[in-house]
Formats: structure tokens, C-alpha cells, sequence
């Protein structure tokens, strides 16, 4: 999570691709399965970043629901 959270910057600037999905799905896991970590408490950069790939329309029309 550190070096995600030092990326962060780096990731918002450069064109969306293959790892954005990869880390945006990866963080969005966490959420599901591990609500409890908290994870953003402790990286707000990447947190800012996530909550905007969350918005994409893509990613809403994704996200994991539990049946």
C-alpha cells in the first residue's frame, strides 16, 4: 500500500490502461472482502484515487454486489 500510496499522483496523470483496472479492482476487493482494514485511513492519496475510478461507468457497472 505504501508504494501504491506514492504512485498515487503518477497514476491520475498518466492514461488509463490495464494496471488502473488491476489496482482500482484490487483496492475494491479489499472493501468487499475486508471491510474492516480501513485501508484508507492510512493512504488518502490512493483513496482519492480510487473513489474516482469508482465513478468510471465501467467500474459501476462492475462492482460486486453480495448475492
Amino acid at each position: 500500500m505504501k508504494s501504491l500510496e506514492r504512485e498515487a499522483m503518477a497514476l491520475g496523470r498518466t492514461p488509463f490502461g490495464i494496471g488502473h483496472i488491476a489496482i482500482g479492482c484490487g483496492l475494491s476487493y479489499l472493501d468487499f472482502r475486508f471491510p474492516d482494514l480501513h485501508w484508507r485511513d492510512g493512504y488518502p492519496q490512493i483513496a482519492t484515487w480510487h473513489a474516482s475510478f469508482a465513478q468510471r461507468p465501467s467500474a459501476k457497472a462492475t462492482e460486486v454486489v453480495e448475492d
